[in-house]
C-alpha cells in the first residue's frame, strides 16, 4: 500500500446553514461538524487491487457496514452512515483528474439514493472532492500515466 497522505479540510465553507420561519420566529441551523470531513486521503492499495478515497471525521467511529454499488465497495458508518472510504477496483480506476472525481461523485450519488445513507454527508463529501481534486489522486496518476508510457 502506498504511504497515506491526509489533506485537512477547512470545514467552514461547508457547514451550510439554512433558515427557516416558525411562525414569527426565524431558525437557523447548520450542518453539523460531524457530518463534513476533516480530512482525506486517496492512495492505492496494491495488495487488494483497489484505488481508496478515504475520509476522517470528528469523532471516533469505525467504519462498519460496506455497500456495494455498481463494482465499487462503500464502507459507511454503522450508525451514523457517514463515508468513510470508496473503494475502486484496478479495472475501474480513473486515469485522470476529472474521471477520477466523476468515478467518485457518481458512486456518491448512486448510493445517496438509498434511504439509508446519509444524503447531506454524501453531498458534502462530494463538494470537498471537487474542491481538492487537483490534491487528490496525485501519486496514484502520476504512477498510472508513467506506467502507461
Amino acid at each position: 500500500m502506498d504511504m497515506k497522505q491526509w489533506i485537512s479540510i477547512d470545514q467552514t465553507p461547508f457547514r451550510k446553514e439554512t433558515a427557516s420561519q416558525l411562525g414569527n420566529v426565524t431558525v437557523t441551523s447548520s450542518s453539523s461538524p460531524y457530518s463534513v470531513p476533516e480530512a482525506v486521503s486517496s492512495y492505492d492499495d496494491k495488495s487488494a487491487g483497489v484505488y481508496i478515497l478515504e475520509v476522517r471525521y470528528i469523532g471516533s467511529e469505525e467504519p462498519k457496514e460496506a455497500i456495494i454499488s455498481n463494482n465499487l465497495t462503500f464502507l459507511v458508518g454503522k450508525n451514523s452512515k457517514r463515508l468513510f472510504a470508496i473503494e475502486v477496483p484496478y479495472g475501474a480506476k480513473p486515469t485522470g483528474y476529472e474521471s477520477a472525481v466523476s468515478v467518485f461523485t457518481t458512486a456518491m450519488q448512486n448510493v445517496g439514493r438509498d434511504s439509508s445513507a446519509k444524503i447531506e454527508n454524501y453531498q458534502i463529501v462530494n463538494d470537498v472532492i471537487a474542491q481538492i481534486k487537483d490534491r487528490l489522486f496525485v501519486s496514484s496518476l502520476k504512477e498510472n500515466q508513467a506506467s502507461q508510457k
